[in-house]
């Protein structure tokens, strides 16, 4: 059994979580602490941007933190996350993808209590959005306040991948002599070796990449009227578009970026730029983009675009 000392003696001591409203602390309190530090949010070493950023809506973004090459759109609300705010961060999220698309883009909603119901829209979106949920919790300790923050979703790591998306039986290399020459099928997985620095991963619908023996779907190749097409999986975005648009072989869709390759004189006059997508479709941005020759041409070779 306990005694009195012993209650008395114990070197911890049992915090008990205080709203911050009851404080006397508002949203603006929690955006200058982050502000101060955004480290302690747990995402990492992020650089302040802006803090409540103009939206075109009329509303504002409470703060936008990154890196070189990540934005997060950070709302903050006290107390427990509602419909408004929930539907706010994605707005904003959404928005700021729009205007910045080079940039890998990730809502956070920060709250005191996340709501059964925030969880509920996630699951119905499909996890498809980048989204993190942050649970702010608030302690008074001799008249100081203590902040915590724990993550308690991060739907990131829920997104499928171009690869998990794929459903294509496995096939082999005499499958594909059916569709291509051996001369087209040859330059096919030199290629793949010399973009992916991976193997070719023969499938019955296309021919994709083996890179440390994980298949790789991000950038595939298939034949279209006898005509090497090279695909990369990449969502549409305005510098991506105005790059290719003098590309007489290149054209662009909404989900992806598809060219035609005619020959290996053909394939090794573009391969930087290749590679420079193929690093595009796995996050890989340095913001430089190589030289390209049809990058430099007349408008009258600008490419279909769909």
């Amino acid at each position: 059994m306990n005694t009195t000392n012993e209650v008395e003696d114990k070197d911890f001591r049992l915090l008990q979580p205080k709203w911050l409203k009851d404080l006397g602390k508002d949203e603006y309190w929690l955006e200058s602490a982050i502000i101060e530090d955004p480290s302690i949010l747990g995402l990492g070493d992020l650089d302040v941007y802006e803090s409540q950023r103009l939206q075109p809506s009329g509303g504002r973004l409470d703060l936008l933190l990154g890196n070189r090459s990540e934005r997060y759109e950070v709302e903050l609300q006290l107390g427990i996350t509602n419909e408004t705010h929930i539907i706010r961060t994605i707005e904003y999220w959404d928005v700021e993808e729009r205007l910045y698309p080079n940039y890998k883009h990730t809502a956070v909603l920060v709250a005191e209590e996340i709501s059964s119901r925030f969880f509920n829209v996630i699951y119905r979106l499909g996890y498809n959005l980048p989204i993190i949920a942050i649970k702010a919790t608030a302690y008074n300790i001799n008249d100081i306040i203590g902040l915590s923050f724990t993550k308690v979703l991060d739907t990131r790591d829920l997104i499928p991948t171009p690869e998990e998306n794929e459903i294509s039986p496995p096939a082999d290399r005499e499958f594909w002599l059916q569709f291509f020459s051996e001369e087209q099928l040859a330059l096919v997985e030199t290629a793949i070796k010399k973009i992916t620095e991976g193997e070719p991963n023969y499938t019955k619908t296309y021919i994709g990449s083996l890179i440390n023996g994980k298949r790789n779907a991000r950038m595939k190749f298939y034949n279209y009227e006898n005509k090497i097409c090279l695909w990369f999986y990449l969502s549409k975005t305005d510098e991506v578009t105005e790059k290719i648009k003098n590309l007489t072989h290149g054209r662009n869709y909404s989900d992806g970026y598809e060219f035609f390759i005619n020959s290996e004189v053909d394939f090794n006059k573009h391969l930087l730029f290749f590679k420079k997508m193929f690093k595009l479709t796995m996050g890989e941005d340095d913001g430089i983009w190589p030289d390209d020759p049809d990058t430099h041409q007349t408008p009258n070779n600008t490419a279909n675009s769909e």
